[in-house]
């Protein structure tokens, strides 16, 4: 089965109720999608971008680590337990809202796109306006 998807500014299309990635630099841009029971396969111009195996439960992030650009894969390294140390040093409501991600997705790979690694890795960029409203007014800032 074919169909169409843009790439989502986070590298990931929407398909089937779960996200796929694709190399960062086509974000934003329309690519053609393959699907079969098993696999998803990801075209851009004619050309396979990427291949991924079908995700077996919605709402699931499928992402290949080299689609991510080198500023992204900096915190993948970065364990569950440092995620929650960095979001206390941010204020208790931080804390909850990465906890509460953590609990939910207990491994880091299933971690959807826009959670706490996007929170950690955009922290000098947020500013209270722009917080989730689990977040409130405390104010976002980089670890050293």
């Amino acid at each position: 089965m074919w169909s169409q998807a843009t790439v989502n500014i986070d590298y990931h299309i929407q398909f089937d109720s779960s996200f796929y990635s694709v190399p960062y630099s086509l974000a934003r841009q329309t690519v053609e999608v393959r699907s079969t029971p098993t696999t998803i396969e990801i075209f851009h111009k004619g050309q396979r971008v990427a291949s991924h195996l079908r995700a077996r439960k919605p709402y699931t992030a499928v992402t290949n680590t080299e689609h991510r650009p080198a500023s992204h894969r900096a915190h993948l390294d970065w364990p569950p337990s440092r995620m929650i140390q960095w979001a206390h040093s941010v204020g208790p409501r931080t804390a909850e809202m990465v906890e509460k991600i953590l609990e939910a997705f207990p491994h880091p790979d299933d971690l959807p796109p826009g959670s706490a690694h996007e929170i950690i890795r955009h922290s000098n960029l947020l500013t209270a306006q722009f917080l989730p409203p689990a977040v409130g007014r405390e104010q976002v800032r980089r670890e050293p």
